[in-house]
């Protein structure tokens, strides 16, 4: 005779824990904090949510698909709020100096895997490897961190500026670095679309003529912005593209082999594809529409594939916490479904540059009064001796740093390259370096890096019996 007990109070027990958590203040757990974009998320709305997942894994199964789905902070949303989070929106395609269909050679990536002229589609046999990912050739990455559109229609914006980002890095051999440019500028002042969608083809031909300048100059807010927001004269400064690349438009003619022959001779590419609602559920492995109803247009960025899985490897810009690490995998076959993968496709040829923008000027301070130890900052009494470390970087096919010049903060100045400055008046101070080679310069620039002050009052032979202050701003106190 089976005893049936344990297995009846565990039953008795789960709706009765339920009932206690959802009488619970929702914050209890965290659960404001699992979705930065709805604070109305309740502990019921993330339960329903994930018995949603756990039928979504089932449907998985029986059609022997291999990914899994997973609750998250944006499955939970409603269906208003997750197209929020897309925005791709193709109006119009400006004619491009070139055709993918119709390219015979290319030479304009330095170091590029494979030979220098691959040969026409049509006519010679092309060689590519079974597995290539932008983040790891040669054990070095060209890909720049996942961002997060937030709820703006800024997939667009988001995925052309990593693409922009990613050729900087592979043009100039600046493997690991984070060039991080502008979005909002994009969604602000391109006129190719807004935090409503926006066209990703639009953005390559603003590249071409007006080109992004860096994040600084204007820090993405994910909403629509003002022209009077970013920094004053922006597009002095920016990085360009000399051209574009269609590699893919509607009615789609690409095959994927066509995809990863753009992506391995021109580095990511911007791809556009058709979004349903389980894609917000996904959590790793190979994607593949399985169920939900259409939710828009959605642009992503394409950094490479694998054959042993039949997949595509993307970057996405919902932040590192969704799918694998930011990024999901899709498969080939997901071209030609409803999905319609890189059904929209375009590839950036040569980043080109204005002034200021190579080398990457950078640097780091010491404290031989202190310690040894580099930092970014240092408070301390005068007279102090400060080490300045130059780190900025050229890249090899422009050639070594040639000059340097140190304005540190206090009316003095060096063009050595790693100079040590002795500071003799209390204050704080802003130190800027300006590195340049053949092709321009570069500053870098920290605010109130050094704050010093005058050595303590000593008495001699008495107590201190009066005080005089003065606040820097012409107001003085004696108590």
């Amino acid at each position: 005779m089976k005893n049936y007990t344990g297995k009846s109070a565990k039953f008795f027990m789960i709706p009765v824990l339920f009932f206690i958590i959802l009488s619970l203040p929702h914050n209890v757990f965290g659960i404001e904090s699992l979705n930065p974009y709805d604070n109305n998320i309740t502990a019921e709305d993330l339960y329903q949510d994930s018995l949603k997942a756990d039928d979504l894994n089932k449907s998985i199964h029986a059609l022997k698909g291999r990914w899994i789905a997973k609750s998250n902070y944006l499955s939970v949303l409603s269906l208003d709020s997750k197209r929020k989070h897309l925005g791709a929106v193709i109006d119009s395609i400006p004619a491009p100096s070139t055709h993918f269909a119709d390219l015979k050679t290319i030479t304009d990536i330095p170091g590029k895997p494979g030979p220098e002229s691959l040969g026409s589609p049509a006519t010679a046999a092309i060689s590519l490897p079974a597995y290539f990912d932008w983040r790891h050739y040669n054990g070095k990455s060209y890909v720049t961190p996942v961002k997060d559109q937030g709820q703006c229609g800024s997939c667009w914006a988001f995925s052309s500026t990593a693409a922009l980002e990613s050729r900087i890095l592979i043009d100039r051999g600046m493997h690991g670095l984070d060039v991080d440019l502008a979005e909002q500028i994009l969604v602000t002042l391109a006129n190719a679309g807004s935090c409503g969608g926006g066209d990703p083809f639009l953005a390559a031909d603003f590249f071409v003529h007006t080109g992004l300048a860096i994040e600084a100059c204007y820090p993405y807010t994910a909403t629509n912005g003002s022209p009077s927001d970013a920094c004053l004269n922006w597009d002095i400064d920016t990085y360009k593209i000399k051209n574009y690349v269609i590699v893919n438009e509607y009615p789609p003619t690409a095959t994927p082999f066509d995809i990863k022959r753009a992506i391995y001779e021109y580095g990511p590419i911007v791809g556009v594809f058709d979004v349903y609602e389980d894609f917000y559920y996904y959590h790793s492995g190979i994607y593949a529409y399985t169920s939900g109803a259409y939710c828009g247009g959605h642009a992503i960025l394409i950094v490479g594939w694998d054959d042993k899985y039949q997949c595509f490897i993307v970057k996405n810009s919902w932040g590192d916490a969704w799918g694998e690490d930011g990024y999901f995998r899709i498969a080939y076959t997901e071209m030609t479904d409803c999905v319609e993968f890189a059904s929209y496709a375009v590839a950036y040829h040569a980043s080109t540059m204005k002034s200021k923008t190579v080398p990457l000027a950078d640097f780091y301070i010491s404290s031989p009064n202190i310690n040894k130890h580099q930092t970014m900052a240092i408070e301390g009494v005068i007279p102090h001796s400060v080490r300045f470390q130059d780190t900025s970087t050229s890249p090899k096919s422009v050639g070594p740093l040639t000059s340097w010049h140190w304005d540190f903060g206090d009316g003095k100045h060096s063009t050595l390259r790693n100079p040590t400055h002795i500071y003799k008046h209390s204050g704080t101070y802003t130190v800027s370096l300006t590195a340049g080679n053949a092709e321009g310069t570069d500053t870098a620039t920290y605010v109130d890096m050094i704050s010093l002050y005058g050595p303590a009052v000593q008495s001699l032979g008495g107590s201190v019996d009066s005080w005089a202050w003065s606040f820097g701003d012409g107001a003085t106190s004696t108590e």
